[in-house]
């Protein structure tokens, strides 16, 4: 039986995302995608942000959308690929979940592959924000969250604890918090700045990082806004008693935690730091990060 191809999809999957579950969820689902008419451009990537490359070089005039079969690392790449290219040009992207963090698709209550590939087959693109995140040697996007100073450290460690899978991250948050680093910062917050000893600062696009953690209940992914969680000079026994409440959302509100929803921010500190976009890490500590309201189409 011959099918009418209605649309191209350039497809890049990462051979091991999700434990090497993303092959499979795209074998599964090619032919549920041919039978809706679309023709599978097959890509897959070789080394860590090489869909950044793909994305970023490659010819997509004869492309009407691109399909990621990943988590949200390979969203990240696909992101950050479309905003350097030289000609502008972006396409709609469909998301098939296949990692070990599905943040963006948790936001979107869509983690499940089938619902995902329905949504995909829809082709009703919508807008969604991203964040500018300039250091002082590069730009770069995030779609998901910025982490400056224990979240990213935190993130730095659960990587290499990566075989503790969805556990990781609460084995590395509880060992940085007793850890606990409090470096001088100076943080500007759309033009209003302040200086002293801060634990984190944290701006979330959409509810969700990690695995399961609701960060930033109040986020929401096209508002134009950023919400950023700030936490000062807390103890240790302050955090850990915070902690524990992330995964439901109810650490708003807790004395030690200010949110705010805010359009542009930035921090500087002299002191050793480390940079966290959307679970990758960076060594920046200087950053100034603005919203680009409404600048992705993704298919959902």
């Amino acid at each position: 039986m011959e099918h009418t191809v209605n649309r191209r999809f350039y497809v890049v999957y990462n051979p091991k995302g999700g434990g090497g579950t993303a092959p499979k969820v795209l074998d599964r689902f090619t032919p549920f995608f041919k039978d809706h008419g679309f023709d599978l451009d097959l890509h897959e990537t070789e080394h860590p942000h090489h869909g950044i490359d793909l994305i970023r070089e490659s010819d997509l005039s004869a492309f009407d959308g691109i399909l990621v079969v990943g988590g949200d690392g390979s969203i990240h790449d696909i992101i950050n690929g479309l905003m350097t290219r030289e000609d502008g040009k972006r396409l709609p992207i469909g998301i098939l979940p296949a990692g070990t963090g599905n943040s963006f698709m948790q936001h979107l209550d869509c983690l499940d592959p089938n619902e995902a590939a329905e949504r995909i087959a829809g082709w009703k693109p919508r807008f969604v924000d991203i964040a500018e995140v300039r250091t002082e040697t590069q730009t770069l996007y995030a779609f998901n969250f910025i982490g400056w100073g224990t979240p990213a450290e935190i993130n730095q460690r659960a990587e290499r604890m990566r075989w503790l899978r969805k556990h990781r991250y609460t084995v590395a948050a509880l060992i940085e918090i007793l850890l606990l680093h409090k470096p001088f910062t100076q943080l500007t917050i759309e033009g209003r700045t302040e200086e002293g000893p801060f634990v984190f600062a944290m701006g979330c696009l959409v509810r969700y990082t990690g695995v399961g953690m609701k960060v930033a209940p109040l986020a929401v992914c096209d508002d134009g806004l950023i919400d950023l969680l700030l936490v000062r000079n807390a103890g240790k026994m302050e955090l850990l008693n915070v902690f524990p409440k992330i995964f439901s959302g109810d650490h708003v509100g807790h004395p030690k935690l200010e949110y705010l929803q805010v359009k542009d921010f930035s921090i500087s500190s002299e002191e050793p730091g480390v940079l966290n976009l959307d679970g990758e890490v960076f060594p920046d500590r200087n950053i100034s990060v603005r919203v680009l309201p409404r600048e992705i189409q993704i298919l959902v």
